[in-house]
């Protein structure tokens, strides 16, 4: 009886070392499983992060490329209004030195006639447009 005392002693207590083995293996696996669950979270969260990155980078260029294009058509629109000002500036002051002359011209009685402006006044007139 004492042999087989010992016998059921060995077996139970390999019993407990098998149960505590397969206890700790379910723990490490369980664990593992959280390990690569929090793993694979952590890798989404950093993909989120690098698109939200992305697209704040993507909408800062475009914004950028806005500003540049409005500040071009605001220098080409001022350059543009500038340059009409001063063809019809240019236009004025030939037009007054044309009734000038023509005034001259009737004032006149004893020089004869001042000549009008030469169509090449024009021409410089329209060159400077």
């Amino acid at each position: 009886e004492a042999a087989e005392c010992i016998s059921l002693a060995r077996a139970d207590r390999e019993s407990r070392r098998f149960e505590d083995w397969a206890a700790a293996e379910a723990l490490r696996r369980l664990q593992e499983a959280e390990r690569r669950k929090m793993a694979a979270e952590e890798a989404r969260q950093r993909e989120a992060e690098e698109e939200e990155r992305r697209r704040r980078l993507d909408e800062r260029r475009r914004m950028k490329q806005e500003d540049e294009r409005a500040l071009r058509v605001r220098r080409e629109t001022s350059e543009r209004e500038a340059q009409e000002a001063k063809r019809k500036q240019a236009l004025l002051e030939w037009q007054r030195k044309r009734k000038t002359r023509q005034r001259m011209a009737e004032d006149s009685d004893d020089e004869g006639q001042v000549p009008l402006p030469a169509e090449d006044e024009e021409a410089e007139v329209e060159k400077e447009e």
